[in-house]
């Protein structure tokens, strides 16, 4: 895959190929997180995300529930959890 001057620049930032290390950075900071991070624009983070094939899935959890995910590449495993009260009820 052709990488640009932001993609070497980046990849010199976070120490490592975005194949490997753009997934987890946008998992915990997000898109625009990780956007603001590296110093990029939204539309560039997602374009490396396509080129990468990097996939986005949202999903909804109510407080005290939580998710399993785990790394196909390295089989970690990063639980997150909702800890917050409801505002509903």
């Amino acid at each position: 895959m052709f990488k640009s001057k932001k993609m070497r620049a980046a990849e010199a930032r976070l120490e490592g190929p975005l194949e490997r290390t753009l997934a987890p950075l946008v998992t915990e900071r997000g898109q625009a997180g990780t956007a603001a991070y590296l110093g990029v624009s939204k539309a560039t983070v997602a374009n490396w995300m396509l080129n990468c094939g990097i996939e986005v899935r949202r999903v909804a959890l109510r407080p005290g529930e939580s998710l399993e995910v785990v790394c196909g590449d390295s089989g970690a495993v990063r639980i997150i959890r909702n800890d917050a009260e409801s505002q509903y009820e």
